[in-house]
């Protein structure tokens, strides 16, 4: 039996009256959650959604996405969460790079997703974007269009299904693909077996201490790898309530902080961020243990939510490749390098460019060792002169003792075994729990017609969060509005610049 039918099967059996969802003002117990997923597998069977069917979910943090992810699940199934507000241009991408046969998404709205719009503050929300196969704000056309559609019973959600040629897996069997983007910025697909996600459940349970009856707040989507591994799986295999937030709200999470809403709340730091800019004063701690995604910015939210709740964030590490790595269980001591204590399972080792294994303090490259881990992807990663390094292993590839290269630049410091990251081997960056080229970025600019040279970086601001900021040289004169409207028609919302900086020269 599939990994999450077989905990779903055994906390219905065990739990089956308690809540296993919770979503605004409804939810629905482990038993009736079971029903659901039988009701919904056995329609998608009948739609033609057979064992090793790659589906596309493209839906926020609602009960139906748990649903289709359990049934797709129970089939056989393998599914992709990919983010909603993915426009034509990255969807044909991802198309391109995975053989997904079917997309599920809900209608189109008029609403525009938040990181399109450069004037909202992090936090701010307004409702999420339409969960469409072809992105309106878009000049061009879809390369890929679906030949059939089908709507899901009982629900507003649309089920399209695409011709794909046939791909060849590297791995027999995937439960489900995290999507992330290689050292080139393109998009590139995890293939996750049942091994895998069993590992990453247990790893994090066992830093956590989850326990059956215990609830999580669940802001992070599910299509960041990250809100799947760290909230998601180990709320699955512990029997927790997820309580699941689909529009964020820094006012909401707020509310649930102090109404004890949870055992565990997983954010970012942008998230946490906007919660402390939305209360005055201080605020009793909460009872919940606030998990926080590591990336830029995870310092000062920590000190932030430290003075408005008197309660320690607890950044963890991880990424699709590997799942996580480190988790910070240091209280207040948190810093932007200093990732933490290796997981359960969880194995280091820092080695020079030419392959020798470095002492404890020594910088170099970081390359890990995990059960979680995979390297198998879609596409199959080209070798190519810039990721190649110590022993011809490309970034995000195992070698043959199992290691697999990071494409991280750190050390692990001599006491306690902590790992600190400094850098990247790539111009590869974490915003927000997510991984973005600042290449793309850059000859996205670079491709407008009034444009010589751009530079991009990644950069924090008390009130906006990690945003990312270009430096731009102009061929001709231009508006910085124009080059981020330009950026908004063809790269995902998360990665279209908060800010332009005209220049002479960089």
């Amino acid at each position: 039996m599939p990994i999450l039918s077989k905990w779903l099967k055994v906390a219905a059996k065990l739990h089956g009256s308690h809540r296993a969802l919770v979503y605004r003002d409804s939810y629905l117990s482990w038993r009736g959650l079971a029903h659901r997923v039988e009701r919904r597998a056995q329609e998608l069977r009948s739609m033609g959604i057979v064992p090793g069917t790659m589906v596309g979910l493209m839906l926020g943090n609602v009960p139906d996405l748990v649903i289709l992810l359990l049934a797709l699940d129970a089939l056989g199934a393998v599914s992709v969460p990919i983010d909603p507000t993915t426009g034509s241009r990255d969807l044909d991408m991802i198309l391109d790079s995975a053989p997904i046969r079917a997309l599920v998404t809900r209608p189109v709205t008029d609403s525009t997703a938040p990181a399109t719009n450069p004037k909202l503050r992090a936090g701010q929300r307004v409702a999420p974007r339409a969960l469409r196969v072809t992105d309106a704000t878009s000049s061009r056309s879809p390369k890929h269009t679906p030949e059939a559609k089908k709507r899901l019973a009982g629900s507003l959600l649309t089920l399209n299904f695409f011709k794909q040629p046939h791909f060849s897996l590297e791995v027999v069997a995937p439960s489900m693909v995290a999507l992330t983007s290689d050292s080139g910025g393109d998009p590139k697909g995890v293939l996750r077996r049942d091994e895998e996600l069993e590992s990453i459940a247990l790893a994090v349970s066992l830093a956590i201490g989850a326990q059956p009856g215990q609830s999580i707040v669940l802001p992070t989507p599910f299509h960041y790898s990250s809100g799947f591994d760290i909230g998601f799986l180990p709320a699955m295999r512990s029997q927790m309530t997820m309580i699941l937030e689909d529009e964020f709200s820094a006012k909401g999470l707020v509310r649930l902080l102090k109404e004890n809403a949870g055992d565990f709340v997983l954010g970012t730091p942008a998230q946490y961020s906007a919660a402390c800019q939305a209360v005055n004063g201080t605020q009793l701690p909460p009872k919940a243990r606030c998990l926080c995604v590591h990336s830029p910015g995870v310092k000062a939210a920590a000190s932030a939510f430290y003075e408005k709740f008197q309660a320690a964030l607890i950044p963890v590490f991880h990424s699709a490749e590997t799942g996580p790595v480190a988790i910070n269980l240091e209280g207040n001591a948190v810093s932007e390098n200093m990732v933490g204590a290796l997981l359960p399972g969880v194995s280091i080792q820092v080695k020079s460019v030419d392959g020798k294994p470095l002492a404890p303090g020594e910088i170099g490259q970081v390359w890990i060792q995990t059960n979680s881990a995979s390297a198998a992807a879609v596409p199959k990663m080209a070798t190519s002169i810039r990721s190649v390094g110590t022993m011809g292993v490309c970034i995000g590839n195992k070698d043959s003792d199992g290691w697999i290269r990071s494409g991280d630049v750190g050390f692990v410091d001599e006491a306690v075994g902590r790992l600190h990251i400094q850098s990247r081997e790539d111009d590869l960056v974490w915003l927000e729990g997510r991984r973005l080229a600042l290449g793309e970025v850059e000859g996205c600019i670079e491709a407008f017609a009034f444009v010589k040279h751009a530079e991009a970086r990644v950069v924090y601001d008390e009130h906006k969060g990690a945003m990312i900021v270009v430096r731009v040289v102009p061929s001709r004169p231009c508006r910085a509005e124009d080059i981020i409207e330009h950026c908004a028609r063809y790269l995902a919302p998360f990665k279209v610049p908060r800010h332009i900086e005209l220049c002479g020269d960089l």
